[in-house]
Order: structure tokens, then sequence, then C-alpha cells
């Protein structure tokens, strides 16, 4: 098998001269290699998603290598030994390939699994639940609460086939309280309220303070004594710190984000979320 290399990333280092300047003008850019990647094939073809977080890799074996920018192998594509060229849609849900003697455009839908870690996060439903939903949320973004009553909906439809999951991606670069809240919401779970404590954030989530924080938890009857000392418990940041580090890696960046079976939910809606739960269903060989 052969190994070529493909060079993501160009920053600063090799002196290489040319002219961009009217007249005698001269710039100079400062080039180095930041990483290089195998490739288990010969690359015929290359392009990015339009967000730069993805990078697609025609072989000529027929297959396209889906990488992170990263450099990390998220999967690969059968798309036959024929394909001359690729592209990708916008939203990066589709993948073009166009075939040379057959003079063809192929489509093709592009579905993402990822493999979260679930076992000690917050969750309301069935633990055995066929289904699972992740929400990776920010107890200050306005989609988030927007969101909430939707899942509960959700969950009253489907009582026996859903468990919900909530992990935290507090974007403390602009909300001044998330990390807050998503620690606090921690320290109630201790006290098994963190479903209560968790609405009662997002019911007033333009007014979150520390304020705030100790209102929320008198109001769910907490043991205020306990919950202020939770608080200060170093493992509950580690444990939003867990969930901020596993968002990164699987190039999580907004909220809310929503998994369903680790197919990431794109339409947020009542249809969607029945048409995504309907198609899980019927893979596992539970639906009608």
């Amino acid at each position: 098998m052969k190994y070529f290399s493909v060079i993501f990333m160009l920053a600063v280092s090799t002196m290489v001269s040319f002219a961009v300047l009217p007249g005698n003008s001269q710039a100079t850019v400062e080039v180095r290699a930041e990483r290089t990647v195998p490739l288990a094939g010969v690359s015929k073809a290359i392009t990015l998603s339009p967000d730069g977080r993805m990078v697609f890799v025609l072989t000529e074996d027929g297959q396209v290598h889906i990488y992170e920018s990263t450099g990390g192998l998220r999967g690969m594509v059968k798309v036959g030994a024929d394909s001359t060229d690729i592209a990708v849609s916008p939203d990066g849900s589709r993948l073009y390939v166009t075939e040379g003697s057959r003079k063809t455009l192929k489509v093709l839908e592009l579905d993402y699994v990822v493999q979260l870690k679930t076992s000690h996060a917050p969750f309301k439903g069935p633990e055995d639940a066929p289904v699972v939903i992740v929400v990776f949320g920010d107890f200050q973004c306005p989609y988030c609460a927007k969101l909430n009553p939707l899942l509960r909906q959700v969950l009253e439809k489907y009582p026996h086939q859903v468990k919900l999951i909530y992990k935290f991606l507090p974007l403390t670069s602009i909300h001044k309280f998330s990390m807050q809240s998503a620690i606090a919401a921690l320290a109630a779970a201790r006290q098994g309220k963190f479903w209560l404590y968790h609405d009662g954030l997002l019911a007033v989530y333009r007014e979150l303070s520390e304020k705030k924080l100790l209102e929320i938890g008198e109001q769910c009857g907490l043991d205020m004594e306990q919950f202020d000392r939770d608080r200060k418990d170093p493992r509950l940041v580690n444990l939003v710190r867990e969930d901020i580090g596993e968002a990164g890696d699987n190039n999580i960046r907004s909220v809310p984000s929503v998994f369903i079976n680790g197919r990431q939910l794109r339409s947020r809606s009542l249809k969607s979320f029945d048409q995504a739960i309907s198609a899980e269903l019927h893979r596992l060989g539970l639906g009608n």
C-alpha cells in the first residue's frame, strides 16, 4: 500500500518571493508546512468544506477520505474508480462527484455519526432507550431556551423510546455566567434536581447572575448549604471541561447542537425530530 501526504495548512518559515504589486514592487511570503498527513492511496482531487473544518480527498481507487482540519480521519466514502472530481455543499451535508466515462454527476448525502461519552451525563427518560438524544447547550443561549419546550414535547411523544442527555458547552467568551450556571446545574444534580434547575436557568436565561443562581436553587428546594459547598467542588468544573473538550474533538462549536444516536440533527422542529427518531427505530428494527 502506498502512502502519500497532503499539506493542509501553510504558515511561516521558508522564504518565497513573488511580484504582487504594480511596477517593480515585490512582496515576501514566509511559509512553513504545519503538518502532513499520510494518505492510503494516490490523490486525484481535494476540496475543503465551506467552514474549513473538513478536508475531502478523492483517491485513485475511488474513495473519498474525509479528514478534520487537525488531520484526524473522520471517515471514508466509496464513490467508484471512475470518479474524477469532488465538491461539497455549503452546509457540508452533500458530496458532489463527477464520473468521467459515464459523464454523470452523483450527489451523495453525508451522514456523520459521532461516538459521544454519555455515561456520567445528566439524562431523563428510560436508561436503556433505543434512541438517545444528546444536546450540547449553554444556559445563556436564547436558542437553547427556545429548544427546551420542543424537547419536552419529544419526550412526551416518545416516553419509552427516547432518552435525553445534556452536555455542557458554555460559550464563555460571550456569555458571562454560562460556566457558573453549568457548575450550579451539576451541583443541583447532586441533590437529584438537575432538570428542575436546568429548566429554571433557561426560563430566565437573559437575567442570569449570581443572585439568580441562588434564587433558582431556593425555588427548586435545594439544601442551599450543600449547594454552596458543591459549587466549589473542582470535580464539577472538570466535568464541564470534559464536555467542552469532547465538543472540540468533534468539531462541535455552536449551541444548541443536537445528536440523535450520534447523527447531528441540523433542522430543529418537531417534524425533524419525528423523522430522525422514526429512522433510528426503523434502522434498529423497532419501527412499524
